[in-house]
């Protein structure tokens, strides 16, 4: 039950946030194996673990209700003496380092959150068992806790349940992602509280989201035809991966004009130009009459980012940066103006060191998006979506380097993204009875 007596408020841009101290008899969380520290040092972090409710109030007055776990490090832990009573996050000059668990009331997990010094830096999010990958990982228990060993892959970090009173649960496997799809691009925008809002900028309340729904809500599509409408429509409004929530997650912090309308697009399924900057308008090609509704939701979420990443280039102009290396033609040359505007180049980080970062983002960004558009089940936040749409996202990035520095040209990944790539562009089996067949998952588009 909540302490109510010692309860602390903080108003943070357009939200309001009440949090109070949570009793509990037990608590399971979640917190990553450490082989740097001794059990007993585990054990004080388990013991200094404060467990918190939180009330929300939104910007639209709606209360949320939420529990907080705040899982401090061991070494930030030791700096305060073994006592983190006044962490809040968001709270001016709060420097907690650990992990944030958001849980929701009837403790279905939200979001893991790294934060360092009181700044979200990364976010965990839950990891498929049954994905190849999953056979790579082995979980063993040392001390009554529990520690990972990986196939050496680097993408993958254990965190393994453990309840606060130091009885052993039965191990989940996650796996990091190097970034958290709701970040901005120069701070993490998400806040971690589960109410699907962002930061903002303090003097004009204008915040990465409302950005987005901005765009979204403005977006002329008076002369697209009929299946490809529809298709918008329905991608605009999804319950979760919205294509606000898409610009959002890839970090938009600029309004801009778009039109998407049916025509020749030059042989391709979609192109998107731009003659005045911050003016953009995607041609979805009356061709590809076979295709599936779900390659035409493909089209118009790549169609879409390619846009965002021409905005980008526009944004760049406009604040006087550098732009001679820019192409708005070209998708591979967008794809780095994303990368930097993520992480601004330097002399000593190579042009791509962060590619294959921005290509995972950007492939779960567009994954979920599609799988809710064709099931109509959403993917829960932290979840990962099937590979079906992965490929299919991936297929966007055919053209950028990234995608063959992931995959080896001609090898079974290469051939399997293509082959469903196809597959939806036409509406029937290729590759049938070899072991790249690829069968369409979409609907006729009607």
């Amino acid at each position: 039950m909540p302490d109510w007596s010692n309860g602390t408020y903080l108003k943070k841009d357009s939200i309001e946030v009440f949090e109070f101290p949570l009793i509990e008899n037990k608590a399971t969380i979640s917190v990553p194996a450490d082989k740097t520290i001794t059990s007993n040092e585990t054990k004080k972090i388990l013991d200094a673990t404060l467990s918190r409710m939180v009330i929300i109030k939104t910007s639209t007055n709606e209360m949320i209700v939420r529990k907080l776990y705040y899982v401090p490090e061991y070494k930030y832990l030791l700096s305060k003496g073994y006592d983190i009573s006044n962490v809040m996050f968001n709270k001016t000059n709060d420097d907690f380092t650990g992990l944030l668990i958001t849980k929701k009331w009837n403790d279905e997990v939200l979001s893991y959150h790294q934060l360092e010094n009181g700044k979200i830096e990364q976010m965990l999010v839950k990891y498929d068992v049954n994905t190849p990958q999953s056979n790579s990982l082995n979980n063993v228990r040392i001390n009554n806790y529990a520690s990972a060993k990986t196939s050496g892959l680097g993408d993958e970090q254990n965190l393994d349940d453990v309840v606060i009173n130091n009885n052993y649960h039965a191990p989940v496997t996650y796996v990091y992602l190097p970034s958290q799809p709701y970040y901005s691009t120069t701070s993490p925008s998400y806040n971690p509280y589960g109410t699907g809002g962002g930061g903002s900028d303090a003097s004009t309340g204008v915040t990465p989201i409302s950005i987005a729904i901005s765009i979204e809500d403005n977006i002329d599509e008076t002369n697209l035809d009929p299946c490809p409408k529809a298709v918008l429509a329905t991608l605009k409004t999804a319950k979760n991966a919205d294509i606000a929530k898409l610009l959002a997650q890839l970090g938009a912090t600029k309004k801009y004009n778009y039109i998407i309308k049916s025509g020749y697009a030059g042989g391709v399924p979609a192109q998107s130009d731009s003659s005045i900057p911050f003016n953009y308008t995607t041609t979805i090609s009356q061709d590809y009459t076979s295709a599936t509704a779900l390659f035409r939701a493909n089209n118009i979420l790549h169609e879409i980012v390619h846009v965002y990443f021409m905005s980008i280039v526009d944004e760049f102009k406009a604040k006087g940066y550098p732009t001679g290396g820019y192409n708005l033609s070209n998708f591979p040359s967008l794809f780095q103006a994303y990368c930097d505007k993520r992480f601004p180049p330097s002399e000593t980080t190579s042009a791509n060191a962060h590619h294959l970062e921005m290509a995972n983002q950007y492939v779960y960004s567009i994954a979920t998006a599609l799988q809710e558009y064709n099931t109509g089940i959403a993917v829960p936040d932290g979840g990962i979506p099937s590979q079906v749409y992965t490929d299919l996202a991936w297929g966007g990035l055919r053209d950028a380097p990234v995608f063959y520095a992931k995959f080896t040209r001609g090898g079974a990944d290469d051939m399997r993204i293509k082959n469903r790539y196809a597959s939806e562009s036409v509406g029937n089996v290729i590759g049938q009875g070899t072991p790249n067949e690829q069968k369409p998952v979409g609907k006729p588009c009607n």
